[in-house]
């Protein structure tokens, strides 16, 4: 498309900024494109959609930024759009319009660390997870035990 891509520096990855730019244009294409038409099917999106289009937004460089502020807006617009899908603009809208007024550097930093902190959050939460199951095995293991015993 004839969009114009941010340049230079990599991140952590060695991933050039471009690659980065273009992986979350498609995830947030996608994303968007899933939530929309739930939307417009009168369900509720699915939480793993939001997630992964919220995780995007902030990465897209600054013309895929412009570009769907100005797609979204004329969603907003159009008299055909369904309510459910007008309210999703309308609130799309105003996200967009922060992330626009804020350099694409930043953007990207703030992104990193939440998404740090996500899998943070996961591996503590898979971790308890593992810890309560471990727990539960153990219990049970003694409640069979004590049943044999008592069983003599």
């Amino acid at each position: 498309d004839g969009r114009r891509r941010g340049g230079g520096g990599g991140d952590d990855d060695g991933e050039s900024e471009e690659q980065l730019e273009e992986q979350s244009l498609r995830e947030y294409q996608r994303a968007s494109q899933g939530l929309d038409a739930a939307l417009v099917a009168g369900q509720a999106p699915p939480t793993e959609l939001i997630e992964a289009r919220d995780a995007a937004l902030p990465l897209l460089s600054d013309a895929d930024l412009q570009a769907e502020y100005e797609r979204m807006t004329a969603v907003y617009l159009d008299e055909a759009t369904p309510p459910r899908l007008r309210g999703a603009a309308e609130m799309g809208l105003i996200r967009l319009g922060d992330l626009l007024e804020t350099p694409r550097a930043q953007r990207a930093a703030v992104a990193r660390r939440a998404e740090a902190a996500r899998r943070e959050a996961m591996a503590a939460s898979e971790a308890a997870a593992a810890e309560s199951e471990k727990a539960r095995r153990e219990q049970q293991e003694q409640r069979e035990a004590n049943e044999q015993a008592h069983a003599r």
